[in-house]
């Protein structure tokens, strides 16, 4: 899967997760090809997923809309620095949230090699890395291998908007991560893959109607 591109559903990728798993390959032929492409690999992707987390996309869109604009249109770890915490506060994100972003911040500036050397490193090596700085969950972290480093093997069960695409097609209110890793094993080695086409249900607006069935049947 290169950086960016076009997602093609005739692709070995996806004639692979089709045959592996029929509801997910009803889900590809209902979306069909699409343009997907990486974040540029800088540290506002982590700012603003930070002020994200637990928060709804409307109202996290606002903040980071003001923060980028007293960070003069990016927000980077010396804009953050120059800011204070206080004035990051001042945009309407909590006090925990504003010390995580400092914090962030006080890595990038200590050490301006450490993005680019995870992209060098295994998606484990990653995890561990991120998960071990203060406000940065496995949810940050996959996020960020699945769309700043762009890696085919992300399963990103953690996350809101996939867990919602998932109950839609499968029909299940069973969310625990034991069950999506034993159901979405089939995927393997393509979960960012099958991933990116389960954002697009929501994204699409496919999850409006009752099943993937009932879908199908009023758009083709």
């Amino acid at each position: 899967m290169n950086v960016s591109g076009i997602m093609h559903i005739d692709s070995p990728e996806c004639r692979t997760l089709t045959l592996a798993d029929p509801l997910l390959g009803k889900a590809i032929r209902l979306i069909g090809d699409f343009e997907y492409g990486a974040h540029p690999n800088t540290e506002d992707f982590f700012f603003s997923t930070i002020i994200g987390q637990m928060m709804s996309n409307t109202v996290a869109d606002g903040i980071e809309k003001r923060i980028t604009a007293m960070c003069n249109g990016k927000m980077t770890a010396d804009a953050i620095l120059t800011l204070g915490m206080e004035r990051i506060r001042s945009a309407g994100v909590s006090m925990q949230k504003a010390e995580y972003m400092t914090l962030f911040a006080q890595k990038v500036k200590a050490e301006p090699q450490f993005l680019m050397n995870l992209a060098e490193k295994s998606n484990g090596e990653v995890l561990k890395e991120l998960t071990a700085l203060r406000g940065i969950g496995n949810w940050t972290a996959k996020m960020y291998l699945l769309f700043v480093l762009n890696r085919t093997n992300i399963l990103p069960y953690e996350d809101g908007a996939f867990l919602q695409a998932y109950r839609w097609l499968y029909q299940t209110q069973d969310t625990k991560p034991t069950s999506i890793k034993e159901r979405c094993q089939v995927w393997k080695p393509y979960e960012s893959i099958a991933s990116r086409f389960m954002y697009r249900l929501l994204d699409y607006g496919y999850t409006k109607w009752p099943t993937i069935y009932d879908a199908e049947a009023h758009y083709e």
